[in-house]
């Protein structure tokens, strides 16, 4: 991922800023392919790369569109098993941060995917 610009912030949904990390983006794809067993750690990094020229080339970005970049890119690519896991791990995440009650079969696949997405 050296050399692929990318923005200096994140803007997270409860509105903080914190430093971007290009790395975590990297190491969410490669656990979604590691769960799903598409791929491994060399598809995660050109993916992950392929997340970066594709998020908006701002100084801050949302962490919202940098969900969707990681799933579009993922889908792009035809990676749809790792796609769906990250969507279900965002909504399962989102639903957390809003405090929204959760369907049971989600949180079912949100124990299964939190015990292999540790990032």
């Amino acid at each position: 991922m050296r050399g692929v610009p990318h923005p200096l912030w994140l803007k997270k949904t409860d509105g903080q800023r914190v430093g971007f990390e290009p790395v975590r983006i990297q190491r969410e794809i490669e656990a979604a392919g590691g769960v799903t067993g598409e791929f491994g750690e060399i598809i995660a990094e050109v993916l992950a790369n392929a997340v970066l020229v594709q998020l908006p080339q701002t100084d801050c970005v949302r962490a919202d569109q940098v969900r969707e970049c990681i799933e579009v890119v993922l889908m792009e690519s035809g990676y749809f098993r790792s796609a769906r896991t990250c969507i279900v791990y965002h909504e399962v995440y989102a639903s957390h941060e809003h405090d929204k009650g959760i369907n049971p079969a989600v949180m079912s696949m949100h124990r299964y995917l939190t015990a292999h997405l540790a990032v």
